[in-house]
């Protein structure tokens, strides 16, 4: 397994909340044979999509992202966009009781 380049890293951000809000932490995996030009994140069903990497999460890569939000938030949509390909919309995906997220171009995001 490769580790997520260091620009892809880099982006990986911690997002800030109020003081009550834990950590989430969610394991990336890019399965597919394109690049992850940027992953986001909203409460389900909304329209506000918070980026949490911005940047190359290359072919093969596994990333770490955390998200910071209320003990009691597990649920949320991600969207995920592809080098040259259309976007991935993953709805409603735990991430308390899975915390590794496999995304890629033709794959089914799964645990």
């Amino acid at each position: 397994m490769r580790r997520i380049s260091k620009a892809g890293l880099c982006v990986l951000l911690a997002l800030a909340l109020p003081a009550h809000a834990t950590d989430h932490r969610l394991r990336v995996v890019n399965d597919g044979s394109i690049p992850v030009t940027s992953l986001a994140y909203s409460p389900p069903g909304s329209d506000r999509w918070f980026v949490m990497a911005d940047g190359p999460i290359e072919a093969g890569e596994t990333g770490q992202v955390v998200i910071a939000m209320p003990p009691s938030a597990c649920v949320f949509d991600f969207r995920v966009k592809y080098q040259g390909a259309p976007q991935q919309l993953i709805r409603g995906w735990n991430v308390c009781r899975a915390p590794t997220l496999h995304v890629g171009v033709g794959e089914k995001a799964a645990d």
